[in-house]
């Protein structure tokens, strides 16, 4: 189905739906069209693509449009890559539109822009279950549907898909924990990082593999980054969080992912790190080196 934006299809102010609307759905035309947005309908995967822009003049009718074509307990996919601009009573008809799926019943987002990204996690909404921001297919550009393969709205290419995991991470909040360690001070800040793990509510065995974690990769900076580092500590919503930095310059693009070899002086740090964190995050620039490691509570 070829769509485009037209910004002179409609009908009155506030656009077409209802009757039209499940005349349309059988046909090639347009769900909803106003001077601002268009709707139409994908069959695969199944679900609609918005391109234009909702704010409070046309918020009322996605509602209703989304609510008329999806049935409870359903799964539709929306297509928002070519949406340009949505405000928060845009946003809130998704949101609404979701509850009222039922049990079971989700709306998956796709091709989301950047500002509507910014407001969902700045305003909790992504965290719903009932609203799923998938991302799956951004590296990919063929995804399977109903047991077809379909070109993937998410795909962003090789480049764009790998950015995300080059962007600087955030500096540790200010009052964070902080502990200079070289060769000679290795065990003093283990203990420093086992007491602060303990005290922010980590379970033993938790508190055990992060401690470790830690001083594999502060082993890693006297071996190969310089000779010293510093560590980083703080809790946010029950997760532990440690940056390791370092004045290395040099990360090799999957160390940690790939498991050691065969030979006993492979390096493993890295890897166990993975194995004993929930995330670990790296970052190389020409100020050195940062690994962060994310360790949850329960």
């Amino acid at each position: 189905m070829r769509v485009e934006r037209m910004s002179s299809f409609y009908w009155t102010a506030e656009g077409f739906f209802m009757d039209d609307l499940f005349q349309a759905a059988n046909g090639d035309g347009p769900l909803y069209a106003d001077k601002h947005l268009v709707v139409t309908r994908t069959e695969m995967p199944f679900g609609l693509r918005f391109a234009g822009e909702i704010d409070i003049s046309n918020s009322d009718a996605v509602g209703r449009v989304l609510r008329a074509i999806f049935p409870d307990g359903d799964t539709p996919h929306l297509d928002l890559s070519r949406l340009s601009f949505c405000d928060i009573s845009g946003i809130r008809a998704l949101v609404d539109a979701a509850a009222d799926l039922g049990d079971g019943g989700r709306l998956l987002l796709h091709g989301l822009p950047a500002q509507l990204q910014t407001v969902l996690r700045v305003t909790g909404w992504s965290e719903l279950p009932s609203l799923v921001l998938c991302q799956c297919g951004a590296g990919h550009e063929w995804i399977s549907s109903a047991g077809m393969a379909v070109s993937s709205p998410d795909h962003r290419g090789i480049d764009a898909s790998g950015a995300p995991f080059e962007a600087p991470l955030n500096v540790p909040p200010a009052g964070s924990g902080e502990v200079p360690f070289d060769s000679e001070s290795l065990l003093a800040m283990r203990g420093v990082a086992s007491r602060f793990a303990t005290a922010s509510g980590l379970p033993a065995t938790r508190a055990i593999e992060l401690v470790t974690a830690v001083n594999e990769v502060a082993t890693n900076s006297v071996v190969h980054g310089g000779g010293s580092g510093v560590l980083h500590m703080w809790e946010n919503g029950g997760t532990v969080r440690c940056d390791v930095r370092d004045a290395g310059n040099h990360v090799a693009p999957l160390a940690g992912r790939e498991g050691p070899g065969a030979n006993a002086r492979d390096p493993r740090g890295l890897w166990l790190a993975n194995q004993m964190c929930d995330l670990v995050q790296i970052r190389n620039s020409g100020d050195g080196t940062v690994v962060r490691l994310h360790v949850k509570a329960a």
